[in-house]
């Protein structure tokens, strides 16, 4: 009894969740965690208080009384509720309250557990007030019903404080003068005025509006910070006032209030301030939202397009295709042509153009030469207004082209235009302009251009990281083909051929050259050599001579765009050098040493992206291990283990870029290997069914790649065209592994981890053992680690949760045979996992 008191007593003490004990209604013992959520100091702040009088809300008085009553009938344990509790300073805490009880003699002893869930309600009440803003824009609500509009936002203030004793919302001026897009309509109706729920109390309504008023100066995009306020007698009982602004573009059109009586304060204001910007952020955009349906009931809003094109331009996969869907959706729902899009070159500092519409119809001759010209004209970056743009990163309304010094004409008769930025992964790299001989552009209508170009970024970004993958999966088939002909009998010069062949065929070089160290002679010999360097390295060079000795003696790489321009070019080689050349030459290592230099040259100009450094250092990293084996044959083995190594990195190196969208992803996917592979050894598979387990998944999520991130990173839930896209990433998957012969066993898992034990999951609906092992197992990693790990939507469950909801899909979701495994493991991977 004395080991179970004692076990009691320490569970008490030293629990996450708050415990108080009271006896007929007066609190005997409370514990520390209590004690922080009730905001005492110690437990003489609580001992001998009334629980219910003293600290529940008054709305809550009914429940706990019934709950009373069920325990002294004889109930034991009471199912946990929500309520509301009032600390020692008067703040107001969410709950999550269970509780226990004797009935001893007369005497009613209650053990009540509290879980604080204030940051869970906060959140709660915020989406219930993002729901009530968005009846704002649905089609229900009339875009002339100013009054309709503002009922909607007083009740989502009402979701974020229903103990609010007034809230509403202070107009300064009215707000249809200093909009450009707002009609004679608009102006009618927005006239300076208070909006309440009530009637408010007399001299309050002066005092609100002055009050706002002196705070509405300092208040501006970048400094619109909550105000709380004192409300004075004279207006009010005592209480506060919570002032929020509202800014929309750049100017303060009036601010949100809510008043409180005093004791009736929720919580802490101060602390709140970023729940009311996220507010006051979404009221933004809704209002914005309005306005623009304001401005044209009859076409389909402007987010409504921008939400078509998210799904649109995210199915494409390729850089032309988007940028012409782009122009296709600026002249089908807004008629608006000339329009071009034009991005940096990804291999030159020049600007290219991607996709136009003139102003009139052309042949496609004619839009050839039209092209051409536009390129001719606007060449780099800083030059014309789409070059501008690229350049600063600003977008650009102008109302009087012809006298715009940045303006470069290519169309006679334009006068207006907008130009807005296309920014990936934060560098403006492209830009969209539209322009027009009649139509003056207004700042609503840049607005919608800079947010389609923000749409089109993302679209570019995903395609470009699809085509590093792509680009990735070649070099690996590039390597896998030559680590294939390298054996015992291959000959080493031919060998040689054959990597300089390869390297030059990847990177589109017309020129290469492999130099080895011959440490006798203290020289280094081409080997072998393409094109016009096979002259250049024909005579060997010092350790120390020219481009390739200082590449050889520091082992850093060695770019020269111009390369006649190059410093460092021999004055013997320079004669042999065409025209607008460059070069890049990169160390050639083995065991930790230089041995010898890599080359390839092409034409200039040229822009040394890093995912080509990275090729051209892999081919010289390459050659390294060829000429390490050749001079090491005995090593065979050890250097096959490397190329394997290499395979494995560039796995993990994918694993790295579907990070580059979602941290959590690339976390995720560390986890779930390291589960994965404890499962699979509790089923005793071999070492090689082990290795396809942990190379599936590594790229369980690879298919992720190619999912649009309006859809990847939506916080909410998925609508049925979007839950439709976010499936196809298994088949994207298996489509883009498929050619790797080396992943064939493993491809299994990134493609059938999302089947189901009863054949209710995708994308084959297999059903029982037709599922492959590793997907079974992979499929009961994922699940558990996703269900103890936090989400952008929840929080993570406990681990006992995660367990029980496993057990119980034993022969729904999971193979109850990996279950019963996966249970033999789970606390020394738990144990693992914290120990790292």
């Amino acid at each position: 009894m004395s080991d179970a008191y004692d076990r009691w007593q320490r569970i008490f003490a030293s629990s996450a969740a708050g415990f108080v004990v009271h006896v007929d209604g007066v609190i005997a013992d409370i514990n520390e965690t209590a004690i922080k959520i009730l905001g005492g100091a110690d437990k003489n702040d609580f001992i001998g208080k009334r629980f219910m009088e003293d600290f529940i809300h008054p709305d809550f008085h009914p429940i706990i009384k019934l709950r009373r009553e069920q325990l002294k009938s004889g109930g034991q344990v009471l199912a946990p509720v929500e309520m509301r509790i009032r600390r020692l300073d008067g703040f107001l805490v969410d709950v999550l309250s269970a509780a226990t009880g004797i009935l001893s003699g007369e005497s009613l002893y209650v053990e009540v557990l509290l879980i604080d869930i204030t940051s869970v309600k906060r959140r709660e009440r915020l989406l219930e007030a993002f729901s009530e803003m968005m009846n704002i824009t649905t089609e229900e609500q009339n875009p002339l019903d100013i009054k309709g509009a503002m009922r909607h936002l007083q009740q989502a203030m009402q979701c974020l404080y229903p103990e609010s004793a007034y809230a509403g919302y202070v107009s300064f001026y009215s707000m249809a003068k200093h909009l450009p897009f707002a009609s004679r309509t608009m102006q009618k109706y927005m006239q300076p005025t208070v909006y309440t729920f009530s009637l408010l109390p007399a001299g309050f309504e002066k005092w609100l509006m002055d009050t706002a008023s002196d705070y509405s100066q300092p208040w501006d995009d970048e400094s619109a910070l909550t105000a709380i306020i004192d409300i004075p007698s004279s207006v009010e009982n005592e209480g506060k006032a919570v002032l929020q602004p509202f800014v929309m573009d750049g100017r303060a059109f009036g601010c949100f209030f809510w008043t409180f009586k005093k004791g009736g304060i929720p919580i802490r204001l101060d602390e709140d301030k970023e729940r009311l910007k996220a507010f006051s952020l979404a009221v933004l955009s809704s209002i914005k939202t309005f306005f623009l349906r304001q401005e044209n009931v009859q076409r389909t809003s402007d987010l409504g397009i921008l939400h078509q094109a998210t799904l649109q331009i995210g199915k494409i996969d390729n850089l032309q295709d988007i940028a012409n869907a782009v122009l296709d959706i600026l002249q089908k729902e807004k008629g608006w042509r000339p329009a071009v899009i034009r991005f940096k070159s990804r291999t030159a500092d020049i600007l290219e153009t991607t996709a136009c519409r003139p102003a009139r119809a052309m042949t496609e001759e004619e839009l050839r030469l039209y092209i051409r010209k536009i390129n001719d004209l606007v060449r780099k970056p800083g030059q014309g207004m789409t070059g501008y743009v690229i350049e600063h990163g600003e977008p650009i309304r102008s109302l009087d082209l012809p006298s715009d010094p940045r303006y470069i004409e290519t169309d006679p008769g334009i006068r207006f235009g907008i130009y807005a930025p296309i920014p990936i992964e934060g560098k403006v790299e492209g830009a969209i302009g539209v322009e027009s001989a009649d139509y003056a552009f207004s700042e609503s209508d840049l607005a919608f251009l800079s947010s389609l170009g923000e749409l089109t970024g993302m679209a570019v970004r995903s395609v470009r990281l699809i085509e590093v993958l792509r680009e990735r999966v070649r070099w690996l088939e590039i390597l896998h083909d030559i680590n294939l002909q390298v054996g015992v009998e291959a000959k080493p010069e031919e060998l040689y051929a054959i990597l300089i062949d390869r390297a030059m065929k990847a990177t589109g070089a017309e020129s290469g050259a492999l130099l080895i160290y011959d440490a006798e002679q203290n020289v280094l010999k081409s080997h072998a050599a393409r094109g016009w360097l096979k002259t250049i390295t024909k005579e060997p060079f010092t350790a120390r001579d020219g481009i390739t000795g200082t590449v050889f003696s520091t082992g850093r790489t060695r770019l020269s765009p111009h390369l006649e321009d190059d410093p460092l070019l021999l004055s013997r080689s320079r004669a042999f050098v065409p025209a607008a050349r460059a070069n890049i030459a990169v160390p050639v290592k083995a065991g930790g040493m230089v041995i010898g230099v890599f080359h390839l040259a092409m034409k200039a100009p040229v822009s040394f992206s890093q995912e080509f450094i990275e090729l051209v250092e892999m081919f010289g990293s390459y050659a390294g291990i060829i000429i390490r084996r050749i001079q090491l044959i005995d090593a065979l083995r050890s250097a096959q283990s490397e190329l394997r190594k290499a395979y494995d990195e560039t796995l993990e190196g994918w694993a790295r870029a579907i990070g580059m969208r979602d941290d959590e992803t690339l976390r995720h996917t560390s986890r779930v290997v390291k589960i994965a592979l404890a499962i699979g050894k509790a089923m005793h598979l071999d070492a090689q069914s082990l290795e396809d387990l942990r190379r599936g998944a590594l790229l369980h999520d690879i298919g992720k790649i190619g999912i649009p991130d309006s859809i990847l990173r939506k916080p909410g839930s998925l609508s049925k065209e979007e839950q439709r896209i976010m499936q196809t990433h298994v088949s994207f998957a298996n489509e883009l592994l498929k050619p790797i012969k080396y992943l064939e066993r493993a491809i299994v898992v990134p493609y059938s981890h999302h089947e189901r034990w009863d054949g209710t999951g995708y994308p084959q609906q297999l059903k029982g053992e037709d599922i492959p092992l590793l997907a079974r197992i992979f499929a009961v990693a994922d699940v558990y680690d996703a269900m103890t790990s936090d989400r952008p939507y929840r929080s993570a469950h406990t681990k006992d949760e995660a367990l029980i909801y496993v057990r119980t899909q034993a022969g729904k979701h999971f193979d109850p045979k990996v279950v019963e495994a996966f249970l033999s493991v789970v606390d020394s991977i738990d144990a693992q996992m914290d120990e790292q």
